[in-house]
């Protein structure tokens, strides 16, 4: 999140533009985002946007640093919140404020549905509906968002622009390939929740142990379920093969150390880990999910295996366990794709067209030294 809105910065900057980041708490990275030229303001109402209040104070902000155009990120609270037009909107004398929203992840309401199964008359939709009269613009990062946003009629085709995430740092070389590795290391950065399923990456390690294969599983990541996960790490036998390593700043020298990257999702907006396993020359192993699949759009990218499969996923770590072609293979296809990707600079240089477009199909071009605020909860 840091390297791109650092790199937003830069290029709004150049473009004589300003950038806001408004934010409910501190985050490490704001220093350098100050450096980058943003303005970090804090903003709590940001975590409960449907509370009294929080349309006069976004009404206060925008007036206050003459803001142009709002970026929402994460809550689609914020614009159902602002789509119920202020006080002085109502009495004509404060134009509307043009909006771009950014799907991150599929919409909670339509994960389980599918894309075809339109739910007509759903609360879920009537108030996406609502939400989607003060959208411009919808920035989704995958395909999979795309579609079911249009499909389910949360918005129509025309608002939505697909948005990959941009890589950081690419590196000059990749990843040393090691033939016989012993053990062969296997690697995930992964925030600890749900949605990205630890649980069954340990129980496939349990059972490529108990077939007597030598690896070493290694955890980038924290959160809510890692104490679950490091009870059944020990209840499934293998603690020892396992290691719990923490959240990292920068994970790519633990990437540097693995053999083979691992992604068991259930569901991803754009898999960032992929792509970054990917830059480094690694070959991959990850559940085959739509937005997985954008990724790894071809079977000589990585290894796609059936999501919750324990037994799959086995599977797929034994075959490259055993044959060393297949794993070089592998990793010299996504280190060679991994060259054409999507840079933060390059993403940044599409954001600040999407936000001039924006701005100047509702009312007007923003001016030098204009505001772009971005409201990123969470």
């Amino acid at each position: 999140m840091g390297e791109h809105m650092n790199a937003l910065a830069d290029v709004l900057g150049r473009g004589g533009h300003r950038l806001l980041l408004a934010f409910p708490r501190e985050r490490s990275w704001f220093s350098q985002a100050r450096d980058h030229g943003a303005e970090v303001i804090e903003l709590p109402s940001i975590e409960n946007p449907l509370r009294s209040g929080f349309r006069a104070e976004i009404d206060r902000v925008v007036a206050e640093r003459s803001v142009d155009l709002l970026h929402a990120h994460f809550s689609y609270a914020l614009p159902v919140a602002l789509a119920f037009r202020s006080p002085r909107q109502w009495l004509g004398r404060q134009p509307r404020l043009p909006m771009v929203y950014h799907w991150h992840n599929p919409p909670k309401a339509l994960q389980a549905q599918g894309v075809r199964a339109f739910p007509g008359g759903t609360l879920q939709t009537a108030i996406a509906r609502w939400g989607d009269r003060v959208i411009d613009r919808h920035v989704a990062v995958s395909s999979e968002i795309a579609e079911l946003l249009v499909s389910h009629r949360w918005t129509v085709r025309t608002k939505v622009t697909h948005l990959p995430n941009g890589l950081g740092r690419k590196p000059a070389d990749p990843v040393p390939f090691r033939a016989q590795p012993s053990p062969l290391v296997i690697g995930t950065v992964a925030n600890f929740r749900e949605q990205k399923d630890h649980a069954t990456l340990l129980k496939a390690m349990a059972l490529v142990v108990e077939d007597g294969v030598d690896v070493q599983l290694r955890l980038v990541g924290d959160g809510a379920t890692r104490p679950e996960m490091e009870a059944l790490a020990a209840n499934l036998g293998i603690q020892s093969r396992v290691e719990f390593l923490g959240s990292s700043t920068d994970p790519a020298p633990i990437l540097r150390s693995l053999d083979v990257f691992v992604l068991s999702t259930h569901f991803e907006g754009n898999p960032l880990a992929l792509l970054e396993a990917m830059s480094h020359g690694l070959p991959i192993i990850a559940t085959d999910v739509a937005s997985v699949r954008d990724v790894l759009s071809s079977p000589s990218l990585g290894r796609r295996v059936p999501p919750r499969d324990p037994g799959a996923l086995a599977e797929a770590i034994r075959e490259l366990v055993a044959n060393p072609d297949a794993r070089r293979s592998l990793a010299e296809a996504a280190w060679t794709h991994s060259r054409s990707l999507l840079s933060v600079e390059d993403w940044a240089v599409r954001m600040m067209d999407l936000f001039e477009s924006t701005a100047e199909g509702v009312h007007r071009t923003p001016t030098s030294g204009s505001s772009v605020a971005a409201d990123v909860p969470k």
